[in-house]
């Protein structure tokens, strides 16, 4: 009867270098996959550094277009997010608008009812003095023009009481 090593016999209950050699293979056909993640998860963090700095320079159009772009990457989750976040910049940025456009449309209204006081020969020169003192000071101020209303107020009171007769 044939007699076998105990070494050689110990191999054949351990396949050392053949578990070394499926390992390296399952890692070499491994790597196209890990390539390919490292890949989108640059693509991933690139693009959410954009969004960020497109969030703090408040361009909610470059933040609508980054959620496109992470939506087709397969981020669907961050892409709602971002869009949303997108969509209440806008609605944020264009109520200041209307009320910055409000501000500044009271100011004029208010900037030419002292230009007509100060303009107006019927009123005494006081009163019309302080209606240009008050012009000038709402010339610098622009849109917080608004902030002088009860100087203003305080003018018309004068001007009610020029217009009486005594």
């Amino acid at each position: 009867m044939a007699t076998f090593s105990q070494q050689f016999l110990a191999n054949l209950g351990r396949p050392a270098m053949g578990e070394s050699l499926f390992g390296l293979g399952r890692t070499i056909g491994g790597l196209p996959g890990q390539a390919q993640e490292r890949r989108k998860r640059e693509q991933f963090n690139q693009l959410m550094q954009q969004a960020q700095g497109a969030m703090g320079a408040g361009d909610f159009a470059s933040m609508k277009i980054l959620s496109q772009q992470l939506s087709a990457a397969g981020y669907p989750e961050q892409a709602g997010k971002l869009m949303q976040s997108a969509v209440t910049l806008e609605q944020q940025q264009k109520t200041k608008q209307e009320a910055v456009g409000e501000k500044r449309t009271s100011a004029q209204m208010l900037m030419t009812e002292l230009q007509d006081y100060a303009n107006n020969p019927q009123l005494p020169q006081p009163v019309r003095q302080q209606a240009g003192n008050l012009l000038r000071a709402a010339a610098q101020v622009g849109d917080r023009a608004t902030l002088l209303e009860p100087r203003v107020t305080q003018l018309r009171n004068l001007v009610s009481q020029a217009g009486k007769p005594q």
